[in-house]
């Protein structure tokens, strides 16, 4: 994988959930998982967990879902690590996508899922509707390895601590992951707060603080391979 203490990226949503993505002008083609994929591993479930508390998209329409990757071209390395875990449940490998930004081209690279059952667990869980929620039981859901994979999705570090970007959560569902990793994980942290402006809503992050950083590197560096942890 990536250097934790380096990683950021995003993953997002372009489509229809049971449709495969398409060129514009295009035809959909409605693809699901074969049957005898229909089965998640321990630690597939695990990895799903923590991503989903990133950046991870699960995305829903009629009956099943799928998952959603996507990140800039910067972290391609990491991007196919994780289409390695997931590729049982793909059709097509990870592709690269051009955006304009103002004057710029900027790439990024993205996979999704075929739509499964399976998925569907998750969906129930962090969604309500199409707003992303943290679940009550998220203390009995969360590992060390959740920990890692949710880190290396929307961490950064700061000075010499991290910090998990949950800028899209309440702030009662930011304190109460706070609770969790402290008591879970004896992670000693606290609330930042980004005020609101005209072009910005208050947003809500954790610090995991540098009192803790060893903890917490061994927490998670057995889950990343990256030999500068």
């Amino acid at each position: 994988l990536v250097n934790l203490t380096r990683f950021k990226f995003k993953i997002f949503n372009n489509g229809a959930r049971n449709y495969k993505c398409c060129p514009p002008g295009g035809t959909y083609v409605k693809e699901e998982t074969p049957n005898n994929l229909n089965i998640i591993s321990d630690e597939l479930h695990e990895t799903i967990i923590g991503l989903v508390l990133g950046d991870l998209h699960i995305r829903k329409r009629f009956k099943n879902a799928n998952l959603v990757f996507k990140g800039s071209s910067k972290h391609t390395d990491y991007i196919m690590n994780l289409y390695k875990m997931f590729s049982n449940f793909c059709k097509s490998k990870p592709r690269i996508y051009p955006a304009k930004l103002g004057n710029k081209i900027y790439h990024s690279v993205a996979f999704e899922t075929l739509t499964n059952s399976e998925f569907n667990y998750y969906h129930n869980l962090f969604y309500n509707g199409k707003k992303k929620v943290i679940p009550n039981n998220v203390s009995d859901l969360i590992t060390a390895r959740s920990l890692a994979y949710w880190s290396m999705d929307d961490g950064t570090s700061d000075r010499s601590g991290f910090v998990l970007h949950t800028n899209n959560f309440t702030k009662q569902e930011v304190v109460l992951l706070i609770k969790v990793l402290e008591d879970k994980f004896s992670l000693n942290c606290s609330l930042h707060t980004r005020r609101k402006t005209i072009k910005t809503k208050e947003a809500y992050t954790i610090y995991i603080k540098s009192d803790s950083w060893d903890k917490f590197i061994n927490l998670v560096s057995p889950y990343n391979s990256s030999s500068e942890i």
